[in-house]
């Protein structure tokens, strides 16, 4: 936003008459220069009140630009904010021609749409003030204050040209290479709260204006706080990777895994191994928990192999509500490389008080166990994203699905381990999972998909594009027999390019070989989480529950689901899904007219 000063200036008597032919001063008030004083005019003091010159001052005027235009300075904004609350803290700055921010605030599932909003309200102007959006990044920052438990400032900078602006808008530096400079010296010298800012730089090589690959590197690398967190490429596609790569990690820096472990309790005193590498023989395992089962059902004397965690040395075990089996959590649990703790190899060990054998317990079930993500920290992330028309239409678009999957990343932990994950509508990129490309969201209206991969979306009867909310009582249900040999083209609900699976595609998930399933919460939503042994690709299916043949009434949501497969059951009036709880999943026929969730396949 600009302010302009007109003054109008004619005499007494051109106004006196009706006419008037001024000419006017335009003066525009610089954000820079705000405090200079402007000594318009001096009068003497003998001049008559008719001679004075009358003057119309008309303030207030302003020029409001589209795209990624708007006064960092607006005194709208909140100045110095105070955040006191424990949570992920985010704020975004698009630039062009100048800069447009979006003001630091709390980033979780119920916030996550004004940030997707913003994003999308984004248009494309020409020019880059690439330097001093970054600077202004780190003013915002250093004008809040965050919570005591801060642990991580970063600032993720994406461009695809050089800067050809910033020092216009600050006249404090006179040339680009100047402001550059002054920004490398900011980013490596700022403390915020005693912390250094940790600077990510992603390009996009090959467009006007970007000066090829070698000074491509120069600028982003006086953007990144190490060489480490550079990356360019003149493949959009691996652009929105390192997007999903750097919300994954800042994810990870922000939240901490709790481990529900669920085993069968061995005699007390019993020595109890839990390992996690995969292994055959026990001697050979390098990351496990180990304790003595004691009286009242508490682990002691714990030991942590390749692990850390906050639950110290003894932990309570509590009875498994749906079993006779006991259930061991462990806190902040990671590996000592700083890593996730992954469930997918975790077996269990037993030894007798006296012996000195340990003995595979074949009936534990890993799959029962789950881990619970958890927010232990604050953090604050700074987005700053190039808008300058060079992108073009159709990479400017990609940039915006790809920082929205960057913002559901940082809430959800996932973005589906694909590429994919935008607010909604028909584009999902998908994941591969044992040889089958799955979407990384379930089913919403017909034709979308949900917001994220944790959203409900909605249930659907074999073979009807009707969908039904996943919440709540429902009215107008339709329990009349369903017919059909399979799910029909013209009722799959799925977006274009996208299809119902068949019963062998879901069967893929249950491949043990290739594929392991657990129980997870993710954003507090209660699910299953499918991740193929090779590449690591998962999916997260959430537990939606099911609407039943009668009255469409809405059952078990957050502890079962059901997911359709096209293909019809073994009964005339059967058709063939997924189905899961938190200890097993299985494929099988079940009645046509209830409502599951659909999880599309790409055709």
């Amino acid at each position: 936003m600009r302010t302009y000063l007109f003054i109008i200036m004619g005499n007494s008597q051109d106004l006196d008459s009706g006419y008037l032919s001024p000419f006017f001063l335009l003066l525009e008030f610089s954000k820079i220069n705000y405090t200079k004083s402007l000594n318009l005019f001096m009068f003497k003091k003998s001049f008559k009140l008719r001679n004075v010159v009358a003057i119309a001052i008309c303030l207030a005027v302003t020029t409001m630009f589209s795209g990624c235009n708007d006064d960092v300075e607006n005194p709208n904004n909140p100045q110095n904010p105070t955040f006191t609350e424990t949570g992920l803290y985010m704020g975004i700055i698009g630039f062009n021609d100048d800069v447009l921010v979006k003001d630091i605030g709390l980033l979780n599932a119920d916030t996550r749409q004004s940030f997707n909003n913003f994003i999308d309200n984004m248009t494309m102007l020409n020019n880059t003030a690439l330097y001093h959006a970054v600077y202004t990044a780190i003013d915002r920052i250093q004008q809040a204050t965050f919570p005591n438990d801060l642990i991580n400032v970063s600032i993720v900078t994406f461009t695809d040209g050089l800067d050809n602006i910033s020092h216009r808008l600050n006249t404090s530096y006179q040339s680009e290479g100047q402001y550059r400079a002054a920004v490398n010296n900011r980013i490596r010298n700022v403390r915020i709260q005693n912390l250094p800012i940790s600077a990510y730089a992603i390009g996009l090589l090959g467009r006007t204006g970007g000066g090829g690959a070698d000074v491509m590197s120069a600028s982003l690398n006086s953007l990144a706080s190490n060489a480490n967190n550079v990356r360019m490429s003149a493949d959009m596609n691996d652009i929105n990777a390192e997007f999903a790569r750097i919300a994954d990690l800042l994810h990870r820096e922000n939240r901490s895994l709790s481990a529900s472990i669920v085993f069968p309790p061995p005699f007390f005193g019993s020595r109890v191994r839990f390992v996690f590498n995969p292994v055959s023989n026990i001697e050979n395992s390098t990351i496990y928990i180990e304790g003595v089962y004691s009286a009242g059902d508490v682990l002691t004397n714990i030991v942590y192999r390749g692990l850390r965690s906050s639950s110290g040395t003894n932990v309570q075990a509590v009875r498994d509500p749906n079993s006779n089996s006991y259930v061991l959590t462990f806190n902040n649990l990671e590996l000592e490389s700083g890593g996730n703790v992954s469930l997918n190899n975790l077996t269990m060990w037993r030894r007798g008080a006296t012996a000195t054998q340990w003995i595979h317990e074949v009936e534990f079930d890993p799959n029962a166990s789950t881990i619970t993500e958890v927010e232990r920290a604050s953090s604050v992330i700074m987005l700053v994203l190039d808008c300058s028309s060079s992108l073009g239409t159709a990479d400017f678009a990609r940039m915006k699905t790809a920082a929205k999957n960057f913002i559901n990343v940082l809430v959800s932990g996932s973005s589906g381990g694909g590429s994919g994950g935008n607010s909604g509508g028909g584009s999902n990129e998908g994941v591969v999972i044992n040889g089958v490309r799955w979407a990384t969201r379930n089913v919403d209206a017909p034709g979308t998909f949900a917001q994220t991969p944790e959203s409900s979306g909605m249930l659907y009867q074999w073979n009807r594009r009707a969908g039904w909310v996943s919440t709540g009582n429902v009215s107008g249900w339709n329990g009349s027999p369903i017919a059909g040999n399979s799910w029909g083209s013209t009722n799959d609900p799925c977006p274009q390019s996208w299809r119902v699976p068949t019963v062998g595609e879901l069967q893929t998930l249950t491949n043990t070989n290739s594929v392991t399933s657990q129980w997870a919460t993710v954003s507090g939503v209660n699910g299953r989480r499918f991740t193929d042994r090779t590449s690591g690709n998962y999916i997260f299916l959430p537990a939606v529950g099911w609407r039943e043949i009668n009255n469409g009434v809405l059952n078990q949501a957050g502890s079962f689901g059901g997911y359709w497969s096209s293909t019809a059951g073994g009964a005339a009036l059967n058709a063939r899904g997924l189905f899961f709880g938190n200890s097993s999943v299985l494929v099988r026929d079940d009645q046509r007219v209830h409502a599951f969730s659909v999880r599309c396949v790409a055709e």
